[in-house]
């Protein structure tokens, strides 16, 4: 196994993962959580223009078996080259009151086309919006039902070969191809070839004709205690052929689980608990399990071809960590409410600090692939508090540095 040091500038400007908003830095598309119930901004980031000449970047490379290993010790961005948002959005989209087309009940995603529209999936209204891209709306597509260009449980908007549209319904379990002026085009059953497993969410397009999808596995049965349970299975839908391939099996994520007499099961939250994270663009897809810091990063095909290391030992989880963690959720649940009843909040808080926990808290909360190829590493953090910044890799493996998302979002 050879060993390898790279100095690097920094890479392409990419696109991250918002915690509250939507970020878009590319012509294409851009990621999304919801800022509130009925409302979300269009953020675009202007980044920091990158040196083709920078100080040594502190990413030792290890090369072995056509398996790439870059151990990230320093970040190579000086002050200079660093990328940052600025911190006031240039489009916002959506209002708590007045037109109902600028109200939103359950943003899924967002998608913005090749020219400058913004296509916005809207769960609780079962309805794809077409906005110009002044924010200006244009048009609204789907209803919910299960007919063609209808929704029973909208779960994913994508955009692939030459913006055709792609949504997920889990309820349906099918997958539902768009024109870029949205005119339904076909319907692609996501039939599982695997037995003992159902699908669960769109990790999303690998590339311009694939879509990664996460499976729930039952194959190994109902265990009982502190488990990773049920398995999770990653596999690709050819969107021309509608064939689905397995790429790998994963351990899921840590609850606990109780097997019943009757051939049940009981699964609870397990605070702190483990599990496993995906993203897929550029032709590849990443993974992480959240109780180290390690990114996997595999071709369409689910053959590792780098991964990503930094020495994280998982933070103790003690009991201040845990209240932390209690006060988030309670204030996530009634935050909004100006007078809730002290009976609810007496339950809530009660259960929650009956919940069995770890001992330790995660390294990593999700990873994001921008459409680049950068690798957006994000921290984990409790409920409710300020979210630590990103840490950006380029395509490579090389630690670029920090990106911190202003307040909000």
């Amino acid at each position: 196994m050879g060993q390898r040091e790279i100095s690097g500038s920094p890479g392409q400007k990419g696109e991250g993962y918002p915690k509250q908003n939507l970020l878009f830095s590319s012509p294409r598309s851009f990621q999304m959580i919801p800022l509130t119930r009925f409302c979300f901004a269009v953020l675009v980031a202007f980044l920091a223009s990158c040196s083709p000449h920078g100080p040594q970047t502190g990413t030792a490379f290890q090369d072995s078996a056509g398996l790439t290993i870059a151990l990230a010790r320093s970040p190579s961005w000086t002050p200079s080259h660093k990328w940052h948002l600025v911190s006031d959005p240039v489009l916002e989209i959506g209002s708590v009151s007045g037109q109902q087309e600028y109200q939103f009940d359950d943003l899924v995603g967002a998608v913005r086309l090749g020219d400058g529209r913004i296509v916005v999936a809207d769960r609780g209204a079962s309805e794809l919006r077409f906005f110009a891209p002044d924010g200006a709306f244009s048009s609204t597509v789907g209803r919910e039902g299960e007919g063609p260009g209808e929704f029973r449980r909208l779960d994913y908007l994508g955009a692939f070969q030459s913006d055709s549209l792609a949504t997920f319904d889990s309820a349906l379990m099918r997958v539902q191809v768009f024109s870029p002026m949205g005119e339904f085009v076909r319907t692609i059953p996501v039939e599982s070839e695997f037995e003992t497993a159902r699908p669960d969410k769109v990790i999303g397009m690998v590339d311009g004709s694939t879509m990664a999808i996460r499976f729930i596995d039952f194959s190994s049965g109902v265990p009982n205690g502190i488990v990773r349970w049920p398995h999770e299975l990653v596999a690709t839908l050819d969107m021309s052929s509608g064939q689905l391939d397995s790429i790998g099996f994963f351990p899921g994520s840590e609850a606990s689980v109780e097997a019943r007499p009757n051939g049940g099961y009981g699964h609870g939250n397990y605070v702190f608990g483990k599990g496993n994270e995906f993203s897929a663009n550029a032709s590849r897809i990443a993974s992480i399990d959240t109780e180290s810091f390690a990114v996997t990063i595999s071709d369409p095909t689910g053959k590792p071809t780098l991964l990503i290391r930094r020495e994280v030992h998982p933070p103790e989880a003690t009991q201040q960590e845990f209240e932390k963690y209690v006060e988030g959720r309670m204030n996530a649940v009634f935050g909004q409410e100006d007078n809730p009843s002290s009976e609810d909040v007496d339950r809530l808080r009660s259960g929650l600090l009956n919940l069995p926990r770890s001992n330790t808290l995660p390294v990593l909360r999700s990873v994001t692939l921008d459409e680049a190829g950068n690798i957006w590493i994000e921290p984990y953090f409790h409920t409710g508090e300020i979210p630590p910044p990103f840490q950006v890799f380029q395509p490579d493996g090389t630690w670029l540095g920090d990106v911190t998302f202003p307040k909000g979002l």
